[in-house]
């Protein structure tokens, strides 16, 4: 693909990782049509890194002050 406009997408076991949880887990979530959204294509699965980085992000918890 040598249009940089498209993501370069990653696979289940590399998104898992990078959200420290078990590759089942993404799996479990697409089944139930939710979690963190995805492509399929040709019958494979691939996340947008972007995406996982909202999702991390959002995921932040600041403390607020006693």
């Amino acid at each position: 693909m040598s249009d940089s406009s498209f993501p370069n997408l990653i696979r289940p076991d590399a998104a898992a990782r990078l959200l420290q949880v078990e590759t089942q887990t993404l799996a479990n979530q697409r089944a139930a049509n939710r979690g963190i959204p995805w492509y399929k294509v040709g019958g494979r699965v691939f996340y947008d890194p972007n995406d996982i980085r909202e999702a991390i992000e959002s995921s932040r918890v600041v403390p607020s002050a006693p």
